[in-house]
């Protein structure tokens, strides 16, 4: 591996990742969380990133829907964890740079990804649930899940 001085470019990987990780923990208050319809119009689906982008954001939707039903439906619930986490899985496939990586730690980086996707549609089924006593339904979230659902539907299994 190519080294200079005592800094090999794997731990060169690690640090601008935790630099990226860092950004997208700034406050969410400056960033808004558009419809998938959205980004897609202007992203290309053969685009590796944007597959990871995907994946990363559809495991957060899973994850804030297991957790607001969890209580009311245990095993709906459940089937929103497992798919949540089979985004994940995917999602290391689109990462770039995974082979400075093992695959536990990949995983801690797409999950804590989908952690911040879960905050952000978290947010909005909170707001949404005050002004109309539901969590998605009316809102473009549905469309979101919609689409999640057709990638959910076409990953293999894990």
């Amino acid at each position: 591996m190519y080294r200079e001085g005592n800094f090999k470019i794997g731990n060169f990987m690690k640090v601008f990742l935790l630099i990226i990780i860092f950004l997208f923990s700034l406050p969410a208050s400056t960033v808004e969380l558009k419809p998938l319809s959205n980004v897609l119009e202007k992203r290309n689906l053969e685009d590796p990133t944007t597959m990871l982008y995907l994946l990363q954001r559809c495991s957060g939707l899973y994850a804030t829907g297991w957790d607001h039903i969890i209580d009311q439906n245990p095993e709906a619930a459940e089937k929103l964890l497992y798919s949540s986490k089979k985004f994940i899985v995917h999602a290391t496939k689109f990462f770039k740079g995974a082979e400075n990586f093992t695959q536990n730690e990949l995983l801690k980086e797409m999950h804590a990804a989908s952690e911040k996707f879960q905050k952000f549609y978290t947010d909005l089924f909170t707001e949404n649930w005050y002004e109309n006593g539901s969590y998605f339904e009316g809102t473009w979230i549905e469309e979101d899940l919609e689409m999640c659902g057709i990638m959910n539907s076409s990953l293999a299994d894990f």
